[in-house]
């Protein structure tokens, strides 16, 4: 009798235990795995890969539309995870980062108010950007404003890929579009 038990109660965990595996990976695909500055540093000194830095501030009504209508989508979502560590750079926040081995305080502009120096380094004009650098941090990319999922997903592909290193916009496109006729998108 004891041993039915045990039996049954190893199954179960081990039933449990896979489908918290399971969920984890669906989790992983729909959900980024956003990183602090500090964690972006250390994980660039391990393994350098491209960076996506979404650049907001809290008043921003269009940078909360980008999270919730874009970035939450699992097709996004899952091309940022394989290609990119994402950050969250909030321009007005006021401290200083360490990023790319430099230090960008916070540039006070009178009134309590001003803007992270890293925002300005990396040339941000308007709110939401999302800035795509190289794995040696130089800017590939830049985008101003709200965007899509179904147009933010094959421009991030085209560049975490590095199929802009070898074919032209127009190619990778009408290649990506192809495959999602034959996945149903």
């Amino acid at each position: 009798m004891m041993t039915q038990k045990t039996l049954f109660l190893s199954l179960l965990l081990m039933f449990c235990g896979n489908w918290a595996n399971a969920q984890k990976k669906q989790k992983h695909n729909k959900v980024i795995q956003w990183l602090s500055f500090a964690q972006l540093e250390k994980a660039m000194q391990q393994n350098p890969r491209y960076i996506l830095i979404e650049v907001e501030t809290d008043w921003c009504v269009y940078c909360k539309m980008l999270d919730k209508a874009t970035l939450s989508k699992r097709k996004v979502a899952k091309v940022i995870n394989q290609y990119f560590y994402a950050v969250k750079l909030n321009a007005e926040h006021p401290q200083k980062i360490r990023f790319g081995g430099q230090v960008y305080p916070f540039m006070t502009q009178g009134n309590n108010q001003g803007i992270q120096g890293l925002a300005l380094a990396l040339k941000v004009q308007s709110y939401p950007t999302l800035v795509v650098l190289s794995p040696d941090y130089q800017v590939v990319h830049r985008h101003n404003g709200y965007i899509k999922a179904k147009k933010l997903a094959p421009i991030l592909e085209f560049l975490g890929a590095e199929a802009y290193k070898t074919q032209s916009w127009k190619d990778f496109i009408s290649i990506y579009k192809k495959k999602g006729e034959k996945r149903g998108e």
